[in-house]
Parts: structure tokens; C-alpha cells; sequence
């Protein structure tokens, strides 16, 4: 007979993530706005997705990991739902921390939370000049599935929200 041998110890292969890059059409922006530097804390640098088990516990997904490094995948991805600048309207420059960016574990489930302290100015002004916004995004969205997909998915609607608010934002100052 056949004898298949299962290795109880293999390591699992990793397994690569990113946001859905595609545009989710959600922005009708009147602004312009590039995103500039984009600063992650500590815990958000690693490039194992992060959750928050309890107000006092993280851990991170094993062998879920992002593609490349969070402040890129985020530029790129508010760049994407921003859309193409139009020359003709004045430009505003977002900088900011990502001081969240992960799975959260909640009672009946997970949610996916995006936490931004962002900064908007005009395009060429200093980013020691005043901001003309200073505010702190704070954004969740449900994981319909608790995983490392489920929330990669997740945090792409999380920043979807994020490009809208910012968007409306702009457009009042």
C-alpha cells in the first residue's frame, strides 16, 4: 500500500498581501492632492499584518504579510482613489502618521481600523509651514471574513474612506 508521510512541522509558505489598488470610484474630488511623506509607527513597520487581540494585546498573522512596505502601499492606493490631478486646480499636499492599521478583534468577530494623522498643505509649502488641515482620521470597516485576505480587504475599504473624507475635507478649506 501507499504511505503518505505529513510533516506536522513544515513551515507554512508566507503569504503576500496588498490593498485593492483598483479605484473603488468612490471620490468626486473638486481638489488636487498628492500624497507626500507618509511616516508608520514601530509596531506597523513589521511587515506581518497586525492584530489587535485586546486593548492590551497584539500579535501579528504568521504568514500574512504585506508586499511591500505600508507607507507605499498606502501612498499608492490614496493616489489611486484621488485619481489624476488636474493642472488646473490648486494643489494641496497630504502628509501624515499611520498610527493604525490592522485587524481588531471584537466580540463578535473583527474590523479592520485605519487611524491617519494626517496634515494638508498647498503644494511647494514647507511642511514646517502652518497646515491648513490638521485632523485624525479614525476609520473602521467589518472583516466578513477574520483572516489576513479578509482584512487586507478590509483596510482597502478602510482607506477607500479615508481618500473620500479627505477628498470632502480638501474641497471646504
Amino acid at each position: 500500500g501507499l504511505i503518505t508521510l505529513v510533516s506536522g512541522c513544515a513551515s507554512a509558505p508566507t503569504e503576500y498581501y496588498t490593498l485593492d489598488m483598483r479605484p473603488s470610484g468612490g471620490v468626486k474630488s473638486t481638489v488636487s492632492i498628492s500624497v507626500g511623506t507618509i511616516t508608520v509607527t514601530e509596531a506597523l513597520a513589521q511587515k506581518n499584518l497586525l492584530i489587535q487581540k485586546s486593548p492590551t494585546q497584539v500579535e501579528y498573522y504568521a504568514v500574512g504579510q504585506w508586499a511591500g512596505s505600508l507607507d507605499e502601499l498606502l501612498k499608492e492606493k490614496i493616489g489611486t482613489e484621488l485619481g489624476p490631478r488636474d493642472p488646473k486646480s490648486k494643489t494641496l499636499v497630504l502628509t501624515g502618521e499611520l498610527e493604525s492599521f490592522e485587524q481588531v478583534d471584537i466580540p463578535n468577530g473583527a474590523q479592520a481600523h485605519l487611524k491617519l494623522d494626517a496634515e494638508l498643505r498647498e503644494a511647494g509649502k514647507s511642511r514646517y509651514s502652518p497646515a491648513l488641515l490638521k485632523k485624525i482620521y479614525d476609520i473602521t470597516a467589518p472583516v466578513e471574513a477574520p483572516s489576513a485576505n479578509g482584512t487586507a480587504a478590509a483596510l482597502s475599504r478602510c482607506v477607500e474612506k479615508l481618500a473620500a473624507q479627505l477628498a470632502d475635507d480638501a474641497a471646504r478649506l
